[in-house]
């Protein structure tokens, strides 16, 4: 096409003109070109030898000039359409708050959680266990047990919402011991996220987040520890969980673990 324009190309001519004959037969229609001539199948895509008398396509295509302000007329036309297309999904482009991602998942998961436990507690009634079979089980020696998992996810849970909003981590006992208890935790857990509005949470994205573990701090900004910390903690201690609990026959299954969505 450079060529078309008055400027000598790198490439063979042949190379350009059938490139571009290939684009004006499939984009005819879209420019309001003229038809295209019938072809012969084995002669459109590559160049004739010179020795050859030439095709009806070639004797019929369009000259040089013509052809390239059908290319230009042809790039325009994407161009035009591309900008379309960008302005179309800009204003098709979704944002979704801090708050609206954190706080109403958390509570989602807090409840499926819960709903878990119950299910759990039915199941070791009917089969006349004692609570702690499930409570200390652990799915390998070197995991936490199921009580463990429970309280790290409703720590987690309350941590990062009272860190966006700039409050303060209530503590809990760690003492409990029966599937109600855990149960309660839970409650407690999920009344407490509850509490936060979206005027604490929304423009924490940038918030410096420091957390401390024995002596050593990391930081993080307001999304980061969202998003790539504590978000996947939940989801990974209440997976354990549903783990657990599968492993050891308690009906539940997907629909039981992602609640009503």
């Amino acid at each position: 096409m450079v060529r078309l324009a008055g400027i000598e190309p790198t490439t063979p001519w042949f190379v350009a003109k059938y490139s571009i004959q290939l684009s004006y037969s499939r984009t005819a229609s879209h420019l309001n070109m003229p038809p295209r001539p019938n072809r012969p199948a084995k002669t459109w895509w590559a160049p004739r030898e010179s020795n050859t008398a030439p095709t009806d396509y070639e004797s019929a295509a369009l000259t040089k000039h013509e052809l390239g302000a059908q290319a230009v007329h042809f790039t325009h036309s994407i161009w035009v359409n591309m900008r379309r297309s960008t302005s179309l999904t800009e204003r098709q482009t979704m944002t979704i708050s801090m708050y609206q991602a954190s706080v109403p998942r958390i509570v989602n998961m807090l409840t499926n959680l819960n709903h878990l436990l119950a299910k759990a507690h039915a199941h070791v009634e009917s089969k006349k266990w004692n609570e702690a079979a499930l409570t200390q089980f652990r799915l390998y020696p070197d995991m936490l047990p199921l009580t463990r998992q429970v309280q790290i996810a409703c720590d987690t849970a309350k941590g990062v919402v009272a860190r966006l909003a700039g409050a303060d981590i209530p503590a809990y006992e760690d003492n409990e011991v029966s599937m109600a208890d855990l149960q309660q935790r839970v409650a407690k857990t999920m009344a407490f996220v509850q509490g936060f509005t979206a005027a604490q949470i929304d423009g924490t994205e940038d918030k410096d987040i420091v957390t401390k573990r024995g002596d050593v701090e990391t930081h993080y900004k307001g999304m980061q520890f969202l998003l790539n910390h504590a978000m996947p903690n939940i989801y990974f201690h209440v997976t354990t969980v549903y783990a657990i609990l599968r492993h050891n026959g308690v009906e539940i299954g997907k629909r039981d673990y992602l609640g009503k969505v």
